[in-house]
């Protein structure tokens, strides 16, 4: 998680004045919170992830098919940082940690 921190603040990510303080006495100095802590106010602001987006080069938009109640389906594009965070949100929803979904996405 560290590492993506470093990589969104890289793509110009600044978050509020809590994720500042957050962000200066838990990644860039030694650890003084949980990861719940940090992950509840930094992980879910969208502008950390178009700031990860960019550092890391995501560019367009993906297609999400949906399906009506007469099941067309319905293409909407999203940006492509909303991709990697929704996938986020379901590996978590999975039981699964923040730091292998990290560590995935930022060592293919």
């Amino acid at each position: 998680m560290e590492k993506a921190i470093r990589s969104a603040i890289e793509g110009g990510w600044r978050g509020d004045q809590r994720a500042q303080f957050i962000v200066y006495n838990d990644v860039l100095e030694p650890d003084r919170r949980t990861q719940a802590q940090i992950g509840d106010h930094i992980l879910l602001d969208p502008l950390f992830w178009q700031a990860l987006g960019k550092s890391l080069g995501w560019r367009g938009n993906y297609d999400s098919y949906k399906r009506n109640r007469t099941t067309k389906i319905l293409g909407e594009y999203k940006p492509i940082h909303q991709f990697h965070w929704h996938r986020f949100i379901d590996h978590l929803a999975e039981g699964k940690n923040v730091d292998d979904f990290f560590n995935k996405l930022l060592n293919p």
